[in-house]
């Protein structure tokens, strides 16, 4: 069975059993929609975005455009929140299948996530309805009966573009553990990833595409910048090309990612997203 084509997409991978489940006249349709509504504005903005690393990489410092000056300068306030997520010390999230509706609304939670993300805000989400007792107490000892720490503001810190940039006021230190963390869940991730799944529990956490992104992001960034670490290492190309040979001996059948990541995180150039050489290689 062929694909289905809508006549503005060519499909040029190979086709595969259950393809046509998710390639569907609709689906393809609507791909190509966007692509005619947003295509141009999207090689624009990537554009842009090249144009400004250049100037950035000729010495350039990050800074607020001057065209949105009104806005940072302006008084105004964000929307008071929907009167049922005014309280969301403990949120529940999943699928919306019948079991998981039934485990959500029976959890104890304040708030359930049917299978969206959202951030902002003062409590916490879980997975699993056994972790709701464990979140609710450590935000009650804070919030006690105030459902959100909204009127809590901070008038005295000045959001400017140096404070935005002065990293050292973090006072973090790179280690060498965050070093394995990034390497080991980068290849973990990579490998589900190669594999079909998109969300991957990984260290007791569910993990996404943006988590390995940052992992290799990091890992190449700290490779240029010839950062120290806690032991007095010097991150290189060859010491991280070491971390990963060794983070793969503790791990089983994520070998195939190891490419991937190396491509991603010891190229001289940094790949704009993880998924365009994943895509490469799959194909």
């Amino acid at each position: 069975m062929g694909f289905p084509v809508e006549s503005a997409v060519r499909i040029t991978g190979a086709n595969q059993p259950g393809f046509e489940q998710i390639l569907t006249p609709d689906a393809i349709a609507f791909v190509a929609e966007l692509h005619r509504r947003f295509g141009a504005r999207r090689d624009e903005l990537l554009e842009l975005q090249q144009r400004q690393q250049e100037r950035i990489d000729a010495g350039e410092t990050f800074g607020f455009l001057p065209e949105t000056a009104a806005v940072r300068e302006g008084d105004w306030q964000v929307a008071p929140p929907a009167p049922g997520l005014l309280d969301r010390r403990v949120e529940i999230t999943g699928p919306t299948d019948r079991r998981m509706t039934i485990n959500a609304l029976n959890s104890g939670a304040r708030v359930w996530l049917a299978d969206l993300e959202d951030a902002n805000f003062d409590g916490s989400w879980v997975a699993h309805p056994d972790l709701v007792p464990l979140c609710r107490d450590e935000f009650d000892r804070v919030l006690g009966a105030a459902p959100h720490q909204i009127g809590k503001t901070r008038d005295d810190v000045v959001p400017d573009a140096a404070a935005l940039l002065d990293l050292a006021s973090a006072g973090a230190t790179v280690t060498e553990d965050g070093l394995r963390n990034n390497v080991s869940v980068a290849l973990q991730y990579l490998a589900s990833w190669m594999n079909g799944t998109g969300a991957v529990a990984i260290f007791n956490l569910m993990e996404d595409a943006a988590t390995a992104e940052i992992a290799r992001s990091q890992v190449w960034q700290w490779i240029r910048a010839g950062v120290v670490l806690d032991t007095g290492q010097v991150v290189t190309r060859e010491l991280v090309d070491q971390v990963i040979d060794e983070e793969l001996n503790k791990l089983d059948g994520v070998a195939a990612a190891r490419p991937l990541f190396v491509e991603l995180a010891l190229a001289e150039d940094f790949a704009d997203f993880l998924t365009l050489p994943a895509y490469a290689r799959m194909s």
